[in-house]
């Protein structure tokens, strides 16, 4: 198959350096070096639980590679799975220095005939000069003891030698902000960042050039350790944070990571949906010495006079891939113009959707709204109340649309083709696909269509020979490895001409999806009707529609995912087609309820319009308890008559009960997060209180001041004033609630 060929193609021109260890002796560094091995399924850049394992570039490749620090790997279990000796030894090679200026040295590498498992010492650094410190480390050799957190502390020999495990605070401290090693050749603008410390100790935001100037600026490499991405929404168009309040929460956040935190839990909705999001684990981050962030004010320069929009867009994808953790920073905080920045107001905002996209192309974000009001995005948000394509977001010049339409293409392609190299037919079909979805609103972007060369049409094609080869499909009723069908991909794609051929050949319009499919944050069993009205494929839904497909059918039907992503167009479609305005989910939740949950406004004044008698007995609690907690929202279910101060109920019977039932018994088992500790607390809850346990901050306060009641107490007797202690939410929305 044309597909299949091409990836081996790309694979065998782009193979991976490995290890000998029959031939090692020593190892000769002139940079830094690649790790992998050939025994190992090759996987591709996927949303998951880990920022690092995610990533298309092995987190083992430190900075650059040449000839000289490359090697082969030969086992006698290379034609099998990964050994665990393969892991152990790993880990025990990481341990030779990558400095460009040092030598390390494996001793008495061999090999167990019985076990054929290598042995192999710990090694030892060569006495090179420093002349950063003009110290000379000596034969010193560290001596690891266990710590608290099983992380090996050394002990030193000599007080002249360089600690490994200080490495890297010692080098950010020795070398320069401009200092050429390093300096990337293929960044046009270096990525400056910030180290931990120098974070912590500000009190107040500085400009790029006066930080650069100051000398508190680093240009970040792998050997100094990891890097954080933080994006966020500017509060005045002269200054990002003039009075340091939302710096001042990333500080608190950042020592709560420090010091309290064990895991950052994975989002309400993530967590519930898809079993295997677990968070990170925030001993990924405790390497205080070697933590730096990347945030625009510090790391651009600002001066009016240097036109650079152009080359920050450019090299704005190469900063998200060289972050190890990206962190959308949307703390509730009112604006000198009365106007209350929350997450929803950061996904408007056109840059921000842009580099939210480039990152869910290969990892999870954390959203920060507190100190430990934290959660973890695994899956993408591309259309849903977080995500949105970046061309249909604002923007305070309208030429930056046309940068990122000329930057987002790219990062596309290289994606797809990251996929193929890594073998990962899936991943490449669903970023192929999502190109109408994702080049919304950017109409200079080029779509991307014969990645796969060789294609020769028929004079009959009608579109579906062409989807077929470029997808890598021999017939429209196969299905991958993902559960998915020609027939799903072509909705994802919303292509009227090959969804119109695929049913032409008989293709089932009721066709469902049999696994889930995290990619696109879409669960199992939706039916292709549902693919369309998420992803506001409205041409495709009234083809399906046309062809009888069922407009009721899943545990997600079409009018759910429609209102899941403020798809009122979809709406209009099912509605007409006979699907109601009520129809409620497996969960027992109406499409209000949903929409309401979601924040998508025009969905909820669609569905508004069209019933007779409007429920929003738990329109407003759903609101609060996801998404919906903004102001705006909150004004439009009061209009309709939703109580401000009603209390939670739910049937004993339903499935969303049954589901808050098991996250409530695992809070009390102390498995604590934010899904968690709202099902635990979620019988006869207020909205603001949900709102308080959620982290809908600007929610919060915009209930306070249409009069919310701060008295009410829950069944478990807890005032929402009692939860916002529990939760230690930001002193001010504290001091609203007393």
């Amino acid at each position: 198959m044309a597909l299949h060929a091409y990836m081996n193609k790309l694979q065998e021109e782009s193979p991976t350096p490995t290890i000998n260890f029959t031939n090692l002796k020593s190892l000769e560094k002139k940079g830094s070096f690649v790790l992998s091995s050939p025994c190992s399924t090759p996987t591709t850049a996927s949303p998951g639980i880990s920022p690092v394992s995610s990533r298309t570039t092995s987190p083992l490749a430190l900075d650059t590679t040449d000839e000289d620090s490359t090697f082969h790997f030969e086992s006698p279990e290379a034609s099998g799975g990964a050994s665990s000796w393969f892991t152990l030894a790993m880990k025990k090679l990481l341990r030779v220095s990558c400095c460009s200026r040092r030598r390390g040295s494996l001793e008495g590498a061999g090999e167990d005939a019985k076990n054929h498992r290598p042995t192999l010492s710990r090694c030892n650094t060569a006495p090179v000069r420093d002349t950063r410190t003009d110290r000379c480390p000596q034969d010193s050799k560290p001596a690891f003891n266990k710590s608290k957190t099983g992380l090996g502390t050394p002990q030193h020999r000599s007080s002249c030698a360089l600690p490994s495990i200080r490495r890297s605070i010692s080098f950010a401290r020795m070398t320069s902000p401009d200092d050429d090693a390093e300096k990337d050749p293929t960044l046009a603008l270096q990525m400056y960042t910030v180290p931990l410390l120098t974070l912590l100790e500000m009190r107040e935001a500085l400009p790029h050039e006066t930080l650069k100037a100051q000398g508190r600026l680093r240009i970040f490499s792998r050997r100094l350790g990891k890097a954080v991405y933080v994006s966020h929404e500017w509060v005045s168009k002269q200054h990002p944070d003039p009075k340091f309040e939302k710096l001042g929460i990333l500080q608190d956040a950042v020592k709560m990571i420090m010091s309290e935190l064990d895991i950052i839990p994975p989002d309400a909705i993530g967590g519930q949906l898809y079993s295997d999001n677990k968070g990170i684990q925030t001993r990924e981050f405790r390497r205080p010495e070697s933590l730096y962030f990347w945030y625009d004010y510090f790391s651009c320069p600002q001066l009016p006079e240097q036109n650079i929009r152009k080359t920050v867009a450019s090299c704005i994808p190469q900063y998200i891939a060289r972050s190890d953790f990206f962190f959308a920073l949307c703390p509730a905080v009112v604006t000198a113009e009365g106007h209350t920045h929350s997450p929803s107001s950061w996904a408007k905002r056109g840059w921000c959707r842009f580099e939210r996209a480039v990152r869910e192309m290969s990892g999870s974000w954390i959203l920060v709204q507190g100190p430990r009001t934290m959660e973890v995005l695994a899956q993408p948000q591309i259309v849903n109340s977080y995500g949105g394509a970046p061309g249909e977001g604002n923007f305070a010049e309208e030429v930056d649309k046309a940068l990122i339409a000329e930057v987002l293409p790219e990062v596309l392609r290289e994606q797809m083709m990251s996929s193929l190299r890594a073998g990962d037919v899936v991943a490449y079909r669903v970023h192929l696909n999502l190109q109408s979805v994702l080049f919304r609103g950017l109409e200079g972007a080029k779509h991307i269509s014969d990645v796969v060369p060789g294609f020769e049409p028929s004079p009959t094609d009608d579109g579906a020979e062409h989807f077929l080869f470029q997808n890598g499909f021999q017939g429209f009723n196969e299905v991958d490895a993902a559960g998915w069908s020609p027939l799903c991909y072509g909705c994802l794609s919303g292509d009227v001409r090959v969804v119109q051929a695929l049913l032409g050949r008989r293709a089932d319009p009721d066709t469902q999806t049999s696994k889930p499919q995290e990619l696109v944050n879409l669960t199992a069993w939706n039916p292709v009707t549902s693919i369309c009205a998420f992803f506001h494929q409205n041409a495709a839904l009234r083809l399906l529609i046309e062809a009888r497909a069922r407009v009721d059918s899943g545990w997600n039907p079409p009018i759910s995912a429609a209102a899941t992503t403020d798809n009122a167009e979809g709406i209009r479609v099912l509605c007409e087609a006979g699907n109601s305005p009520t129809a409620k989910n497996s969960f027992g939740m109406s499409p209000l309820e949903i929409a309401s949950g979601a924040g998508a406004v025009a969905c909820m004044d669609e569905l508004v319009g069209r019933m007779d008698e409007v429920d929003t007995s738990r329109a407003l609690h759903f609101a609060m308890w996801y998404r919906g907690g903004a102001e705006e929202v909150i004004s439009r279910l009061i209009s309709v008559r939703a109580d401000l101060d009603g209390q939670l109920k739910m049937p004993a019977a339903s499935l969303l009960s049954i589901g808050c039932a098991n996250l409530s018994l695992q809070h009390r088992l102390g498995r604590v997060s934010t899904s968690t500790r709202i099902a635990y607390h979620s019988s006869d809850s207020t909205p603001l209180m949900l709102g308080v346990l959620s982290g809908q901050h600007a929610g919060v306060l915009a209930l306070v001041k249409m009069g919310a009641r701060l008295d009410l107490k829950n069944s478990r007797k807890r005032t929402a004033s009692d939860m916002a202690l529990e939760v230690r939410a930001p002193e001010k929305l504290q001091e609203a609630l007393l």
